[in-house]
Parts: C-alpha cells; structure tokens; sequence
C-alpha cells in the first residue's frame, strides 16, 4: 500500500468526519474502539472566503496511512453524496458542519464529541439542536446543553475528552523525548486559538526573547496551520520550536513546566493536565461588541465571526472572577518580554495562589482516567442501535427551521459583498435580540411570525 492510499473500512457503517488532520488524532482512541468505524474527512467545512489547500488535503490522507488507520474521502470516489452516505447509519464529528449540512445525512444519526470547551456561544449554540447524543467534556457543559436542547430529543452525557486520554500515562520525560527536547530549561507550551480573538500578533514579539530561559515550544491552531502558514514564518531561524496538527496535544501539555494561552480551550486541557497556566486577555472591557449576546454569531469589525464570547463564557471567567493563573494584558498593545516572564515565573512558583480556583473550575469537567475514548465508543455503539424513527422524528422542529433559516441567511451574506448585505443581516441579528427577551409564549409567536411565515 502506498502512503496516501485510501483504505476503506468495507463494514464501516459510522462515518467520523474530520474536517482536519487535528481531529483524526484526537478521536484515534474512539476510532480504534469501533470496529465497523472509518474515518471521512471533511474537505467542504472551510471558513467563509477559505479554500482547503491541496497540499493539506494530501497531508492529512499521507497522516492517515501512516498511522494505519481506515478512511474514505469522497473527493477520491467521486460518487454522489447521496450514494457515498448510505453505507453510514451514524455520523460521529466535532462540530455541525460540512457535510453534516446536506441533504444527503439528514436522516442519518448525528452525534458530536467536543474538542474546545471555550466561547460558550459556539460551544452551545443552536446548531446543537441537530445532534442525537453530544459527548461532552464534564457535567457543567451537559447541564447546560440539557437545559438548552433536551427537550428536543438532545442527549447529552458526560464522557471527558478522547484527545486527553494518553495523559493518564505519559511522562514528561517520555513527551520531551518524542519532542527532541533536552530538559535542560522549563519548556513553556504556546497554545492559541485562531482568529478575531487570538493573542498572536500581540504576543509574539515576546516569545523569541523567551527562549533565552525557556525551551518554547508552539502549537499551532490546526486552522491557522491549514489557512495562514505564513504567520509561522516569524519565528524562522529562532530557537521556538513548532509543532502542528500531527502531534498530540497530549505529547506538548506532557512535556510543558508551563502554559500560555488566550481564548482557546487549550486552557482547560493544560487544567486537566494539572500545569500552571498563564491566560492573555485580548478583550478587556472595552471591546463590548465582543460580548453581543447574539445566538451563535456576532458582528466585529464589519464582519461575522463565529467565535462570538460573553463575559460570563467559561474562557472569560477564569480571567476575572476565577482566574486560574496569571492573566497578560493584551488587549491594549503588546507587552514586553519581561512581563511575559514574570508570569510564567509566578505561574510556576506560585501555584498555591490559584489552587482555589483551578479547583472550582475542575469541577464543571470529567476527570481525565484514560477511558474517554471507551465511553464514547460504547455511546456511539448505543446510538447506532436506535431506529432511525426514534432519532428523527424531531429534525423538523421549530428550532431546528430556526436554525436552518438563520444559517442560511449568514451563508448568504458570506457570499456577498458590501454594506447592503452587512445591513441585512445585522437587521436580522437585532431581530434575534428583540426576541430574546420575550416571555416564552410570545418568543414562540414571534420566532413563528419573522422567520417561519
């Protein structure tokens, strides 16, 4: 077999889409546990404006082979949806997107196993409403998402994350080796998140100076990799060591002394992982058009963007009311090298002064065992016995036609230009607003009347 080759599971009948090399190594414990599983990815879930590079789509399938995992990708069958699908009863991804959208799987079983616990209005936005099960990171994010969408026939369970599972027995000497560190210095982990509300720009021009003291090892988003390569390009010819969306988080949280994020959800996997975290805050209290409390979109900039936070979102918490480490101002401008090390000193030394907090937090998640993997393998097995009947007889309800109308309105904009089409869709956002607020009979009524009639 050639590395890149397709190798099908010829009894799969769960289908796990990928729609990044980041997600086939962060569901390879679940996928390993199903024996009639494959792996799809996912080439059609790009941001808005974005094309999948070629060279990435043949990375990923190259990454696939090697590891000797099974997968299918549709592009290389060149069969119709409809007939590409229907060897899948149960769809198992990370989000709802891509082809989790078509026609073709809407019948299908749905669920959705997280990777991010950060920005609460994507974690719990009402796309989730189209999921059968969600395999959530601990309690809190199932009670919310219960709340929320139980009624319409969404089931929630706490299982911990897949992707944190090798934690339970790797050493740090163990993941500097796999790194080619040395452990001569403190190794600091860079791990941001992607977009409007990355720390990038403000702080890299403090992390090269940082490798005087630290051994500075940076993970790169596993979108930023695919679509921005060329940010990277300003630590060429530097000591920060790079890694990408091969390597395990797990391997780079191992071998960390310390951890510096943003908004990511990298926070609360280094928590997990019991590292000293220093957080940078890149919203402060100014920029209130990040907290508009919008269903799953906002408008910054004059532009959507997905990544749409709250002051109450777990990521903002833990740098206000619960602040689980040291939190760098970066909302303003950059800060010095200097600042940056004393936060990692003080993240690293004094850990007794966060210890309350880290606590609290921990509480809302699955502590990490091992076996993540093994509990969402045995709920997809369960879901994959349900009748199709019993799991979608609720895809057509009033919140799911909601969620469609507006999601399609927001696709219609992305492919417009011009402030006529901003217009219309920040008319329909206030109009969300609005509805909000009503009593629960009249928001029916309402919901009914402006996008149903």
């Amino acid at each position: 077999m050639e590395i890149g080759e397709e190798t099908a599971n010829p009894s799969a009948t769960v289908a796990i889409l990928c729609p990044y090399l980041f997600f086939s190594v962060a569901f390879e414990g679940v996928l390993k546990r199903l024996p009639h599983a494959e792996i799809v990815p996912d080439f059609t879930a790009v941001p808005p404006g974005k094309q999948y590079p070629e060279e990435e789509k043949v990375r990923f399938h190259e990454s696939l082979s090697a590891r000797g995992l099974p997968w299918r990708d549709i592009e290389r069958t060149r069969l119709a949806p409809s007939e590409f699908f229907s060897k899948y009863g149960t769809l198992v991804m990370p989000y709802y997107g891509g082809w989790a959208e078509h026609v073709a799987t809407r019948q299908h079983r749905k669920a959705r196993i997280f990777y991010s616990s950060s920005k609460d209005l994507w974690v719990f936005s009402l796309n989730n409403i189209f999921f059968d099960r969600i395999f959530t990171p601990g309690p809190y994010f199932t009670d919310v998402l219960t709340k929320l969408y139980g009624a319409h026939g969404v089931e929630a369970l706490s299982t911990g994350e897949p992707k944190l599972d090798s934690l339970a027995g790797m050493s740090a000497g163990q993941a500097r080796a796999e790194l080619g560190l040395k452990g001569e210095r403190p190794v600091a982990l860079i791990v941001l998140t992607w977009g409007a509300l990355s720390a990038f720009d403000r702080l890299k021009g403090a992390l090269v100076p940082l490798c005087e003291k630290f051994d500075v090892v940076f993970k790169m988003h596993h979108m930023a990799q695919v679509y921005e390569p060329d940010l990277f390009k300003a630590f060429t010819g530097t000591r920060i060591q790079i890694i990408g969306q091969n390597i395990p988080i797990t391997t780079a949280l191992a071998a960390a002394d310390v951890v510096v994020s943003d908004g990511s959800g990298a926070i609360f996997d280094a928590l997990l992982a019991d590292k000293p975290i220093v957080v940078s805050d890149t919203i402060g209290e100014s920029e209130s058009s990040f907290f508009a409390e919008t269903p799953f979109y906002g408008i910054w900039q004059d532009r959507l963007t997905g990544v749409a936070t709250s002051r109450s979102s777990i990521e903002q918490e833990v740098k206000r009311n619960l602040k689980i480490g040291p939190v760098l101002p970066l909302y303003r401008e950059s800060v010095p090298n200097s600042v940056v090390e004393e936060a990692l000193r003080e993240a690293i030394e004094h850990t007794e002064r966060y210890a309350e907090a880290r606590k609290e937090v921990l509480e809302r998640f699955t502590a990490i065992d091992g076996r993540a993997a093994e509990r969402v393998a045995e709920g997809i097995e369960a879901l994959s016995r349900i009748s199709y009947d019993d799991v979608g007889k609720r895809r057509e309800s009033l919140l799911a036609k909601l969620v469609r109308d507006f999601d399609e309105r927001c696709r219609e904009y992305h492919r417009s230009k011009g402030n006529e089409e901003l217009a219309i869709v920040q008319a329909r956002l206030e109009v969300f607003e609005r509805i909000r607020h009503l009593p629960l009979s009249q928001r029916l009524t309402a919901i009914a009347h402006e996008f149903l009639s």
